[in-house]
């Protein structure tokens, strides 16, 4: 049943490759105990001898040492496990009564309007030798304006092809194989940038982001956006990870008083209790107003 489900996940979610290898891991990780633990009469690969007591006992093994994040990971690797054991009328437990734990509210992290800016003006002025490295110049800045101005995760920008780019939007395959579009105007400084990228392209991969490393260009990996984003900015003394222009963009719409809901909608996020996490933001200003407060009285 692992194999099966991790084959489904692969193939028929569009998840990325990572999160694949987690999800196998884990599964194997809490298969091995079951079966360790039951002398073999209890196995993920015969889901209905599998109780609530055995994951929940599990779960609390992994508490002593994990962190309640990975935790949660786990738990959503053994729902959607038994999610599709449900969808395979498999007579298991249902999925929804697998519980997370809750974690305490995060501070999300985010670029202020002048990091932003400092990230641009950084790749503009980034000496380049050659034609090849000039076009890697290029692509590096197409892909930190679209994180940013498009909300982008970076799975789905590297999931884009030419052919995805059309007039004034951009169709997106997201999460859960959501289809959805996402608009530039027509004549943006990021849709021309796009444009003449691909104008100075010479190859016909179909891909709208390939590693021009060598003369023959292949897809960008996940590897290499993140390292061209964490490398490249060590030496403006400026933190910086892919997934950090979609939190910036979001606080961006909470300063500017944009609707919560509207945030959702732009964010794709299924749950509003996720787009809430970036409320935090208004809390830390309502506390240096009031810190302001107590030093003018």
């Amino acid at each position: 049943m692992i194999e099966k489900f991790i084959e489904r996940i692969a193939v028929n979610r569009n998840s990325s490759k990572s999160t694949v290898a987690n999800y196998n891991r884990i599964l194997k990780k809490f298969d091995e105990y079951l079966v360790k633990s039951s002398f073999g009469e209890i196995t993920l690969n015969q889901p209905e001898t599998v109780k609530m007591y055995h994951i929940d006992q599990w779960i609390a093994i992994q508490r002593i040492n994990k962190t309640i994040k990975t935790c949660n990971l786990y738990v959503w690797a053994i729902r959607s496990f038994f999610r599709f054991c449900l969808y395979m009328e498999r007579q298991v437990i249902n999925y929804k009564w697998i519980n997370f734990s809750k974690e305490p509210q995060r501070n999300i992290e985010y670029l202020t309007d002048e990091n932003i800016e400092s990230i641009f003006q950084w790749i503009k002025n980034r000496e380049v030798k050659t034609k090849r490295w000039s076009l890697i110049k290029i692509r590096d800045l197409c892909i930190v304006k679209l994180l940013f101005y498009t909300w982008l995760r970076v799975s789905e920008l590297l999931a884009l092809k030419k052919e995805d780019l059309k007039d004034d939007m951009i169709q997106i395959i997201g999460k859960w194989w959501i289809h959805r579009v996402t608009f530039l105007k027509r004549w943006s400084e990021e849709r021309k940038l796009l444009e003449y990228y691909l104008r100075l392209r010479k190859d016909q991969e179909e891909w709208l982001f390939v590693n021009h490393s060598s003369n023959n260009p292949w897809k960008l990996s996940r590897n290499s956006v993140e390292s061209m984003v964490r490398e490249e900015w060590k030496k403006l003394w400026i933190k910086v990870r892919p997934h950090i222009f979609r939190h910036s963009f979001a606080t961006k719409l909470i300063r500017k008083n944009a609707s919560i809901f509207h945030i959702q909608k732009l964010l794709w996020h299924k749950n509003i209790q996720t787009t809430q996490n970036y409320l935090w933001c208004l809390d830390k200003e309502l506390e240096e107003v009031q810190e302001l407060v107590k030093e003018k009285l």
